[in-house]
């Protein structure tokens, strides 16, 4: 199992990429542990679990994207989520619309 510490921010609702992950034939599960914080009253925690699998000569595809909140002091919920370019996962950090927040990132890939 492979794990990555990131860290990055968002202003508004606007994603922020913070890992690439390159994805070979298989299945492999990614699980984020996140916190986000703007202020000891607006922060929240919680994980994410991605599911990606690619066939030999085919694109990866996501096939589940489970996520899981643990502690929200938001009025909205801030959000992990995926896309594929090419051959890679793209992981990103959603904002809040009129919020900066900062984040910290615990990244699994089993």
């Amino acid at each position: 199992m492979a794990e990555n510490n990131e860290s990055t921010t968002t202003s508004g609702a606007v994603a922020s990429t913070f890992l690439t992950a390159p994805i070979t034939d298989g299945v492999a599960s990614f699980e984020v542990h996140w916190t986000a914080y703007t202020s000891e009253a607006e922060c929240a925690a919680g994980e994410t679990v991605i599911v990606v699998a690619k066939d030999a000569g085919g694109a990866p595809v996501i096939k589940s994207t489970t996520p899981e909140v643990h502690y929200l002091g938001y009025a909205g919920t801030p959000t992990i989520t995926g896309s594929i370019v090419g051959d890679d996962l793209l992981l990103d950090a959603n904002g809040i619309v009129l919020k900066d927040i900062s984040w910290n990132l615990r990244i699994e890939r089993v």
